[in-house]
């Protein structure tokens, strides 16, 4: 091994002492610092932390919080009774709480008619509303006359004001997308409910089934089974009761329509074509049921009082009339027991059909019309549909509310069964020509049931319906 020589290590020892004193005496000129005793808690050996910056979203709509101040929104609305109800209730809430002083101003008409022909009656004057509730196939015709209807997807959209893409996801999309029309949003839904099937399960088990039917070959036993036994009606020799209580209205066959698969427009959605074997086959199973003494035909007689006398083992209506149809059972004191079920088509298909109608925004102030939507914005909230619903049965479109709704003690079964529907629900179409059209089928439904109408004419019925349709489609 080698060895420096000793007076080496001595200098070098030497260097290393004087160089070390000049660096205590550096260190001794400088500022005191704080021994770590004398530091704050959270500084002792923490590293420094990041500083965040906040950003603040940037409205593209111009507007702050206080140009909203005294700011009143007139709304024109058709509903009336229990509906009406809440919706007043809903708003004066709002008049009452909201942040920004919005007020909301209520205008009612007796039903979306008599709302309609108001519309058009102020079209070409300075009357009309900031906001409205009626259909948006409406809204598009009323655009064509004058454009004033607003697009609702600025709104939806905005950093500031809009509702973010994770909130959005909680809307079911065939509902939240049911009134938007090559991207225009002509509106946000406001209500919907659905067409459905009830039916007296006490009677269905007094016939020696188990269950309300869930395919259309079921329906067609259990209703013939309960018309076989009633008396016939001398003059249509159908029964005067038991059976599927006819029901020519649009959305019930749309409804059966749906249950069989079928779709009324084409792919792109642009063209209606009723003309389709899943329609042929829907409209050649309710005439056989005709044909075959299951269907009973009543007039003067709505649905609910039909089913609570008894006089029908099903009937076709509106989610929304459970309420009467608990009403009409204590009425007649009738203690059976009864449910909604989705119109029974193919075997495992389980939809519904819904419809209702949308919060339309009108040209205005640009103020006015983000008060508009503010207001709109809080009535489609969760706690607000899920009121909404528990008061009026109406089925709610947010998927938080529909799981708080299953969970409430309170609602009747039958509403229940309705609920189970909605996820996977279908809309109507979208398209200005709906307006008319939905008349149309409910014509061609009227010739279906029609005693003099054949089944060999059955091909050509839809081919008019669907030559009529795309004329007024143009």
């Amino acid at each position: 091994m080698r060895y420096f020589p000793s007076h080496i290590s001595w200098i070098i020892l030497l260097i290393l002492i004087i160089f070390g004193s000049t660096g205590c005496s550096s260190l001794e000129n400088m500022s005191p610092s704080p021994s770590s005793s004398q530091l704050p808690a959270s500084q002792v050996n923490t590293p420094t932390a990041q500083k965040t910056i906040s950003v603040t979203p940037t409205s593209s709509l111009g507007l702050s919080d206080q140009d909203f101040k005294g700011v009143e929104v007139q709304l024109w609305q058709p509903w009336i009774g229990s509906k009406e109800e809440v919706l007043l209730s809903q708003i004066n809430q709002f008049n009452q709480t909201n942040p920004w002083g919005i007020i909301v101003k209520v205008q009612t008409y007796g039903g979306i008619d008599e709302l309609s022909q108001n519309v058009q009656t102020a079209w070409g004057s300075s009357n009309l509303p900031d906001l409205l509730i009626a259909y948006s196939f409406q809204a598009q015709n009323w655009q064509k006359i004058k454009s004033l209807v607003q697009d609702w997807q600025p709104y939806i959209d905005d950093s500031q004001w809009g509702i973010p893409n994770s909130e959005q996801t909680l809307y079911f999309a065939q509902i939240w997308q049911s009134s938007v029309s090559e991207g225009f949003h002509w509106g946000i839904p406001a209500r919907r409910d659905g067409q459905v099937m009830f039916g007296n399960q006490s009677w269905v088990r007094e016939l020696g089934y188990s269950t309300i039917p869930t395919s259309a070959d079921l329906f067609r036993k259990q209703a013939c089974a309960a018309a076989s036994a009633s008396k016939k009606d001398p003059q249509t020799k159908l029964p005067l009761s038991g059976g599927w209580v006819l029901n020519q209205d649009y959305p019930t066959i749309l409804g059966w329509i749906t249950a069989f698969n079928g779709k009324i427009l084409t792919d792109d959605h642009k063209q209606y074509q009723f003309n389709n074997p899943e329609v042929t086959q829907a409209f050649l199973y309710l005439r056989q049921l005709y044909d075959d003494g299951c269907i009973i035909q009543l007039k003067d007689v709505n649905p609910p009082d039909a089913l609570a006398e008894r006089e029908g083992l099903f009937v076709t209506t509106n989610s929304a009339e459970i309420s009467d149809i608990q009403t009409k059972f204590k009425l007649h004191g009738n203690s059976d027991q009864w449910t909604a079920f989705s119109i029974p088509g193919l075997e495992g298909i389980n939809q519904i059909t819904l419809y209702g109608l949308d919060y339309i925004l009108l040209q205005s102030e640009p103020k006015t019309q983000l008060a508009s939507w503010l207001f709109v914005k809080w009535m489609i909230s969760q706690e607000n549909q899920v009121e909404l619903a528990r008061e009026t049965f109406s089925l709610p479109f947010n998927k938080n509310a529909l799981e708080q709704l299953k969970k409430e003690p309170d609602l009747p079964q039958a509403y229940l069964s309705v609920l189970d529907g909605v996820p996977g629900s279908l809309s109507e179409p979208v398209l200005a020509s709906w307006n008319t059209v939905r008349w149309m089928l409910a014509d061609a439904s009227r010739q279906l049931f029609a005693w003099y109408f054949e089944i060999d004419q059955l091909d050509n019925l839809l081919k008019l319906l669907d030559t009529s349709a795309n004329g007024v489609n143009k």
